[in-house]
């Protein structure tokens, strides 16, 4: 079925297999639209982040488990950075996935603004913010509910 029959602009772009039962999905969206029956965020309601955030137009990622077996997605996470300013929601691209040998997510990242610590209403200090941020790690607990971990080089907590 249709992870995401609303009128946003979604797109799948990454894949990675686990090794056993379990693929995870990378996908772009640029907001929400409709009830929440419509899009990922029926399946992020446990997420480390359960939705969009504040505002929209700004494309950012939702990251789902399926089950290789079934096709049927298990859960998602919605990964985005925030503005300095007003918290709202600003872009996130995945640059990298893998899944460490004890399963967790490990998520690469280029954002526009700071990226969330593993608290995501706590963004990582940057400062010698220049408004991009091209290497960020983010390590995901498997079912993608809790991060536990999250790093930017150029960035500090």
């Amino acid at each position: 079925g249709n992870l995401d029959t609303s009128g946003d602009d979604s797109k799948g772009y990454g894949l990675v297999w686990d090794g056993a039962d379990t693929i995870y999905a990378v996908f772009s969206v640029t907001g929400t639209e409709g009830e929440p029956v419509d899009d990922f965020r029926r399946f992020a309601v446990n997420g480390w982040l359960p939705s969009y955030g504040a505002g929209s137009g700004e494309r950012i990622a939702v990251l789902v488990r399926i089950d290789l077996v079934s096709g049927d997605p298990i859960t998602a996470t919605y990964l985005s950075a925030r503005s300095g300013l007003d918290g709202s929601t600003t872009s996130f691209r995945v640059t990298g996935l893998e899944i460490t040998p004890i399963g967790e997510v490990v998520v690469r990242a280029a954002t526009s603004a700071f990226p969330r610590s593993t608290d995501p209403s706590v963004s990582i200090d940057c400062p010698a913010f220049d408004g991009f941020v091209a290497d960020y790690r983010l390590v995901l607990s498997a079912d993608l509910s809790t991060a536990l971990s999250a790093t930017a080089p150029s960035c500090s907590l």
